[in-house]
């Protein structure tokens, strides 16, 4: 990974930038970099997605995410630590933003991932961090949701 790639997710992972000078640097410093190759596209994308997480955008957060996956997918990267990390971090700006059953989704296909690569580890703490909280969110969501029969029926009835 490039040198300013790796120091732009530090600083967007490791510490929280809510300053909004400090961030626009970051920001800007990332926009400005012209990456040799795909791979360092998908990485800055990723970093660009990191960094509006962490000033809660996660709209932006999210766009920048599915860049990346966009990426990653065109090489061929599907199966790997990097799609499997991207993937992560779009569903926790998914489950921020409410959207529990797509965050669910996503996380069950970051455990995937991870277990084709043998990396059981980092699976068992994607169902630890993520899998759990998910499912209860989302089947707390469907649980406030009328049904879609009910719904048919009282329409019916009203014809």
């Amino acid at each position: 990974m490039n040198k300013i790639i790796k120091i732009a997710l530090v600083l967007s992972i490791s510490t929280a930038l809510y300053a909004e000078p400090e961030t626009s640097v970051v920001e800007a410093s990332l926009t400005n970099y012209t990456p040799e190759s795909e791979m360092q596209l998908a990485n800055k994308l990723t970093a660009l997605g990191s960094l509006k997480q962490k000033t809660r955008d996660y709209e932006s957060a999210i766009a920048f995410y599915n860049q990346s996956l966009a990426v990653r997918t065109k090489l061929g990267d599907t199966e790997s630590q990097g799609f499997a990390l991207v993937l992560y971090l779009k569903s926790i700006s998914e489950f921020r933003l409410g959207r529990s059953c797509q965050a669910l989704e996503n996380i069950k296909e970051v455990i995937q991932i991870y277990q084709k690569m043998g990396d059981l580890d980092s699976a068992l703490q994607a169902e630890e961090e993520g899998l759990k909280k998910y499912q209860e969110a989302c089947s707390l969501a469907y649980q406030k949701q009328p049904s879609l029969t009910l719904n048919k029926e009282l329409a019916t009835s009203k014809d």
